[in-house]
């Protein structure tokens, strides 16, 4: 479980709900993608993976970490292609400091809801390659 002390030290994320709220109102062409740090990878050690993400999304990307210190991702607009490419961009610069062969990702368009589109998007996450986009358009 991620303590407030998490969400202080990474105070560029928002909460999952006000992420879910922001998914909900960008309709169709939004995505969401979820980046897992491996199950190998120690709960302490997933706040650097987490501050990892969050510094290499744009301004207009919010992020939100999960209990398991997983980060969501939205992406507003360009569906599953802009958020896999999105995906592959965080992933590039993951494996420049040697850390995308930990963390794997899942991308799931927001068509029955932001709550279907998060579970689809961890479910992708979970069953993905390290360092490979799951579900990628």
């Amino acid at each position: 479980m991620i303590t407030q002390s998490w969400a202080a030290q990474l105070p560029s994320a928002v909460p999952l709900g006000e992420l879910l709220a922001a998914a909900e109102q960008s309709g169709d062409d939004a995505a969401l993608c979820v980046f897992s740090p491996a199950d190998s990878v120690d709960p302490a050690d997933r706040r650097g993976y987490a501050a990892l993400v969050i510094a290499y999304t744009r301004f207009e990307e919010p992020v939100a970490i999960l209990e398991d210190g997983s980060c969501v991702l939205l992406v507003r607009e360009g569906g599953t292609s802009s958020a896999t490419a999105c995906a592959r961009r965080i992933l590039g610069q993951a494996a420049r400091m040697g850390l995308a062969s930990r963390l794997r990702v899942g991308v799931a368009a927001i068509l029955d809801g932001a709550g279907q589109a998060l579970q689809a998007a961890r479910a992708q996450a979970a069953s993905g390659e390290p360092g490979e986009v799951a579900g990628a358009a």
